[in-house]
């Protein structure tokens, strides 16, 4: 628990903020002494007896003496002002009509009003007026008359935006904002924050403390749960604190902190968690975690976020350090010490560490006992000491009694604590057999989830898969329903997730994900009916792919007007460029100039798509607005199969992959419904990865192998590991191959099978791009990392290809740089790059493109070995090449198609890398093999391209064959494997 960011104040006060206080003992009574000034005023008025008066109301003023100042007449001020300075007569007026408003002894309000307005008009000028009229607005406004004050605040905020004053209205606009919200005039104040950030002159006039109003701005806008509109005015905020202060500046910590706390409310947990990264980076960087309570504010806050995407172990991290820190620098008694180890016991409770949990809890308790200020109150902490001792004996088949939730709500309870109670009576429920409480139970927690959290927040898709998964022991059918409904949710909050550039946010939509597609798996085995939207599901989870992309698709492969369909393709790679550089780096100025570039894209294809009468293109996070399933052909005698693994996350700290997997497919076949079958367990948690794998293979295999009989074509979509392993290589009862018995393809997801055929062959109007030789260091075919064979390997396949091809364009030695390979690899339909490529594993970002690559050469010597990020391509900046007109990028590179197992995609390395620059297929390396046999099977296979004509797929599979057949003189079958080829 935590506070959110505090507001960032830096606007000068107008006005005095008046405090009540009592007349100290032995002091002499102000009723008597201001009784006595005005007697004497009466008697004689004069400059000086005024001047008395005046000193006598300003001091009661500022003691908030409000009933003795109410007693004057309004007949002794109307005196009093005439003899007294201007600028000592404002101050006099203004504590005066304080004093109406705030008692009851005083009926000359209005009088008094007006009286001030005639003293304004008459003894002060312009500047001054404004001043006194802007107070006195605001103290109508605290003094309850909103209607008056709020009158005179805006018309003074009109004339400052019609006059340009910008700082004059940068601090009205922030300060009279601000008063309104604290007076609890809510609908007053949003509308005057609403007319300031809606003039130009705030937004077109840069000025030193604007964006602390901008920020200021977005935490009213997100407790009024405006959220959309909160963040936009974050990032505006941000830009204009990073112009002054810099990065990182503590004022931008701030920022970032508060934006992420908006984000979080929003149930944007993904870009709440990247932004909370910032925010604690820079802290760091400057060095706040040595000295100052704010870092520790946001390292809460941070922790937080990682409770609701379920990663209580990173949270457990942050908060530990928090309450150490605080305990040291604070004081054991400090609230926010109490804050952070109440957040440290929570984080124990999540990952269901009882026994450490409930010393903690106990402290805590005895602690309120003794009157200290927990953020929780007895009830809530005896609950959670309740819970604790549940969890402990639910083995023992204890009798659990529940406390009331109802009170539990009503004092604040965390909904971890009402779903874990909830939870506890579920399992009681159905260990007497009493389904029916059980689910009508479950469903009461789903429904209280609707008002305890945002939209689509992972504890509501808890609630709500766990009444769906008791109610399809009922009422299937309704179950079906429920699940269809959290399908579509769940993938648009996922789709947001994907690109919010968080790992953690990736891991708790893929656990989710799995949760989901396992519910409705188990129901589509009863359920044949609901076999098609499940294996819809499973192809649109495993891209991320709503069905308004692949019409657009459609419209590449399919549209009479070439230019359209170009255009249509641009669109598709520069939104798969902009999706992987969002994931990658949250909230920054590279990224909102590719947003609008993208928009403006969009919008210029959506008219000339409108005009052809075709489904128009959306934004990247364009909703999916329902789940039903749709159509996937299939031709006559092919069959598709697309593999998916899903993860059973039975452990509470979902900080690394699920150990427990079951592997499915959907079976498509022409003219039949598809089918959702399981294939197996892998079960990594009891058995070693060589006795899980091999077990693997004896069960797929057969599987293919009953799939396929009597299909002419078979199709396979891997996922998860199975892209790093060559699934042609399964094999039957008979030990035969796969790829020797059928003709089997590769595809990266299913809709890739309608790309197959499409442009499969090199054609006599092809231009072919070969890269091979590079010189990697100045010692050039002496160098350590030089391939003798590459540059042999592209001669040859030039003299195959030369007479079938329009062109034939080579690059070696020192000509290969990335500049020049990028360039010549945009103008060719067939690219085939024979150098080093490398996979290295980092925990730190394990989805990062920058973790592959291929090694290329500098622009001319000398190059040097220790320059090598310079003459490395990583698959981040091969997303970047335009490879829209390439129909086979050959990698003929070891370990090109090796990339780590993320939630986020199948292989994330040089295959996606490829696959989002544009290229059709990609033919890539699983393992390292020797120089001189990659040579002799690539010449292999260009014959097949050149002398046979043979399409790019069959090329390569024919291939395969003669290495199995042992038909390539020097090469082991076994390096078969090697490489496998993907249709994108």
């Amino acid at each position: 628990m935590e506070c959110l960011s505090k507001r960032l104040i830096r606007l000068p006060v107008l006005v005095t903020v008046f405090v009540l206080s009592n007349t100290q003992p032995g002091l002499s009574d102000p009723a008597q002494d201001l009784n006595t000034a005005v007697a004497s005023f009466n008697a004689a008025p004069s400059s000086d007896t005024a001047a008395i008066l005046g000193e006598r109301i300003l001091n009661l003023g500022s003691q908030g003496d409000w009933d003795v100042l109410a007693a004057i007449d309004l007949t002794v001020t109307t005196a009093l002002i005439g003899h007294l300075p201007p600028d000592l007569a404002a101050e006099v007026l203004l504590f005066t009509a304080q004093a109406e408003g705030l008692t009851d002894q005083g009926d000359d309000r209005q009088p008094l009003i007006a009286l001030s307005d005639r003293f304004a008009n008459i003894a002060l000028s312009d500047d001054q007026k404004r001043v006194f009229d802007i107070n006195l607005g605001y103290v109508l406004v605290q003094t309850g008359d909103l209607d008056q004050g709020v009158q005179r605040l805006d018309r003074a905020r009109q004339m400052a935006e019609a006059e340009g004053r910008a700082e004059d209205l940068l601090n009205l606009c922030g300060l009279a904002s601000n008063t309104l919200h604290r007076v609890g005039a809510i609908t007053q104040a949003a509308a005057f924050y609403d007319a300031c950030a809606e003039g130009s002159v705030l937004n077109q006039t840069p000025l030193l403390d604007r964006g602390f109003f901008w920020h200021n701005y977005a935490l009213f806008l997100r407790d009024q749960g405006s959220f959309d509109l909160a963040v936009e005015y974050h990032v505006i905020a941000l830009t204009d604190l990073a112009d002054v202060f810099g990065l990182p500046s503590p004022q931008v910590v701030d920022a970032y902190d508060g934006m992420s706390q908006t984000l979080l409310a929003k149930g944007d947990l993904g870009g709440a968690d990247s932004v909370a990264s910032l925010a604690l980076g820079y802290s760091e960087e400057l060095g706040q975690q040595q000295t100052q309570p704010a870092h520790w504010r946001v390292v809460n806050n941070a922790a937080a976020i990682k409770r609701a995407l379920r990663r209580p172990r990173q949270a457990l991290d942050l908060d530990e350090a928090a309450y150490v820190w605080r305990k040291e620098h604070l004081g054991e008694a400090h609230p926010m010490t109490y804050a952070s180890w109440l957040n440290y016991a929570l984080d124990l409770v999540e990952l269901e560490q009882w026994e450490d949990a409930l010393p903690q809890f106990v402290g805590l308790y005895r602690r309120i006992e003794a009157g200290e200020p927990v953020p929780y109150n007895r009830r809530v902490i005896t609950a959670y000491l309740l819970y604790i001792d549940a969890r402990q004996k639910q083995r023992e088949g204890a009798v659990f009694k529940m406390p009331s939730v109802g009170d539990l709500v009503r004092d604040g309870a965390p909904g971890e604590l009402i779903e874990g109670l909830i939870d506890l009576s579920v399992q009681a429920a159905l260990a007497k057999d009493d389904l029916e409480k059980a689910t009508e139970t479950a469903k009461w927690l789903s429904d209280f989830m609707v008002d305890a959290v945002p939209p689509d927040h992972p504890a509501q898709t808890n609630a709500n898969l766990r009444h769906a998964e008791l109610l399809a022991r009922q009422d299937p059918k309704a179950a079906a329903d429920l699940l269809v409904t959290i399908d579509r949710d769940l993938f648009n909050w996922t789709r947001r997730q994907a690109l919010s550039g968080s790992y953690d946010a990736s891991i708790a939509a893929r656990a989710l994900t799995d949760d989901l597609l396992l519910t409705m798996v188990r129901l589509a085995e009863t359920s044949p009916a609901f076999q098609p939207h499940v294996a819809e599901a499973l192809h649109r989870w495993k891209t991320l792919e709503a069905p308004t992309d692949r019409a657009l698709r459609d419209v590449v492969l399919t549209a009479s007007d070439q230019s359209l369909g170009a255009a249509a393709r641009d669109y598709l790679l520069a939104a798969g460029r902009f999706q992987e550089t969002v994931r990658a780096e949250p909230v920054t100025d590279a990224i909102a100039i590719m947003d609008q570039a993208l928009t403006a894209q969009r919008v210029a294809l959506n008219e000339r798509l409108q005009a052809a009468g075709l489904q128009l293109a959306e934004p990247p996070l364009a909703p999916l607005e329902q789940g039903a399933s749709s159509a996937f052909d299939v031709t006559r005698g092919d069959l598709v199969i697309d593999l998916f693994v899903l993860r059973d996350w039975t452990v509470p700290d979902r900080a690394g992959w699920s150990r427990q997997m079951e592997l499915y497919a959907a079976v498509y076949r022409e003219g039949a419904p598809p089918t959702v079958q399981q294939i197996t367990d892998l079960d990594f948690a009891t058995a070693s990865a060589t006795d899980v794998y091999a077990g693997l293979w004896d069960a797929l295999g057969p599987w293919l192998f009953e799939q396929a009989e009597g299909a002419e074509r078979v199709f396979i979509s891997p996922d998860a590991m199975l892209f790093q392993m060559d699934l042609l290589e399964a094999r039957d009862a008979k030990d035969r191959r796969l790829g020797e018995v059928h003709d089997v393809y590769l595809l990266s997801d299913r809709g890739a099978y309608s790309r197959h055929d499409k442009n499969d062959q090199l054609d006599a109007e092809d231009a072919v791009a070969l890269v091979g030789g590079v010189y990697f260091d100045n010692r050039k075919e002496e160098g350590p990392n030089y391939l003798p064979g590459s540059l042999a390997e592209v001669t040859g396949i030039a003299d195959l290809v030369k007479s079938k091809a329009k062109t034939v364009q080579s690059l070696s030695g020192f000509e290969a740089t990335e500049d020049r390979v990028a360039a010549m690899a945009g103008g060719a339909e067939l690219v085939h790059l024979a150098t080093h490529g490398f996979f290295r594993a980092n925990d730190e970002a394990p989805f990062s493109l920058w973790n592959s690559g291929i090694l290329l050469s500098h622009d001319g010597p000398p190059a040097t070995v220790s320059s090598f990020r310079e003459q490395t391509a990583y698959a981040q900046e091969i997303m970047g090449w335009d490879l829209g007109n390439v129909e086979l990028m050959v990698l003929s590179a070891c370990e090109s198609g090796v990339g780590p197992n993320t939630p986020i995609d199948a292989v994330r390395g040089l295959p996606l890398a490829l696959a989002r620059a544009g290229a059709r297929r990609s033919l890539v390396t699983l393992v390292e093999i020797p120089d001189q046999q990659t040579v002799d099977i690539m010449m292999q296979f260009y014959r097949y391209l050149g002398e046979e004509k043979l399409p790019y797929a069959d090329a390569f599979l024919q291939t395969k064959r003669d290495v199995w057949a042992g038909r390539i003189d020097g090469v082991s079958p076994y390096f078969a494997r090697a490489f496998v080829l993907y249709t994108h």
